[in-house]
């Protein structure tokens, strides 16, 4: 086999002075690197490019405009794994569909945060390593969003349990489709992945029927929860769309507070808001069994 089918990073053109000394590793402006890593135009400098594996993994130490992308979704990819672990013992005399959804969701966030980790990391290598990460990290986001969808899924429905293996059903049916969908496509459009959380809007409604209306304890603590959730991921979508702050000051945002950044610290706190507020609701059908349906 030959050894660039091994290394997606690895071109016998590459210039290996600029690989000798990791820790002065060159950084490029916009102009100066190839057309698939020219995703935001307002992002004028300090691009890796043509990097070796290793070194990719060296620029972790590096100041550089993937560092922060880099570390945020590493560090909460770290947290999650620990609830993995904690949850697995914590939570092991659960029911078992509880047990194995709380477990499923904290992996879901793992398997995005590490997903988009390596993307970060990696898409300077080569355009090949680029559009394999990237097809990592879309997989990585329909994951967590299926993972998203089946914990809220759990604890809305849960003395409705036809209902709520029906909608966790139809999700998987979508998300699968987006990913056969994306993984087929050259470029990534996020409108598709955005409108996918909308999806969530009807069975909300409908939960709010099951229950009897808002006046229940349960549905106004339920739909706080859930305005809170939609408001996070609304405002770091919002960011990420309109390339707000770099969009009005190009250039000033290259290292620290690029929407991209930001949107990583809103999808964060939507995760861990999802983690938190579903363990509550957990907690609240413990404490108020479901009266047979």
């Amino acid at each position: 086999m030959p050894f660039e089918t091994q290394d997606p990073c690895y071109d016998s053109n590459k210039n290996e002075n600029k690989q000798t000394s990791w820790n002065k590793q060159q950084l490029y402006s916009y102009n100066d690197i190839p057309l698939y890593l020219q995703t935001n135009s307002f992002i004028l400098n300090s691009y890796r490019h043509d990097l070796t594996i290793k070194n990719c993994l060296f620029s972790l130490f590096l100041l550089h405009n993937e560092t922060f992308n880099i570390w945020t979704h590493l560090s909460c990819a770290i947290v999650f794994i620990y609830l993995f672990i904690n949850d697995f013992k914590k939570f092991s005399t659960a029911k078992l569909d509880d047990f194995i959804v709380i477990l499923f969701y904290t992996f879901s966030v793992i398997f995005c945060t590490l997903a988009s980790t390596i993307f970060h990391m990696f898409n300077c290598c080569s355009s090949k390593a680029y559009h394999l990460c990237l097809k990592c990290d879309i997989l990585g986001i329909a994951i967590a969003i299926f993972g998203g969808y089946i914990w809220n899924f759990q604890w809305m429905f849960k003395c409705f349990t036809y209902t709520r293996i029906f909608y966790q059903l139809i999700i998987a049916l979508i998300i699968l489709c987006v990913i056969v969908y994306y993984l087929k496509q050259p470029q990534f459009n996020s409108m598709l992945f955005i409108s996918v959380p909308m999806a969530g809007i009807l069975p909300i409604i409908h939960c709010v029927y099951l229950y009897g209306g808002w006046e229940q304890e349960f549905i106004q603590y339920f739909c706080v929860n859930m305005f809170v959730y939609y408001t996070v991921v609304g405002i770091g979508i919002l960011f990420y769309r309109t390339k707000t702050p770099e969009r009005f000051f190009p250039g000033r945002f290259d290292i620290f507070a690029s929407s991209h950044q930001i949107w990583h610290i809103f999808s964060i706190i939507s995760y861990f808001w999802l983690y938190i507020s579903g363990i509550q609701l957990m907690e609240y059908h413990l404490k108020n069994p479901c009266i047979n349906q």
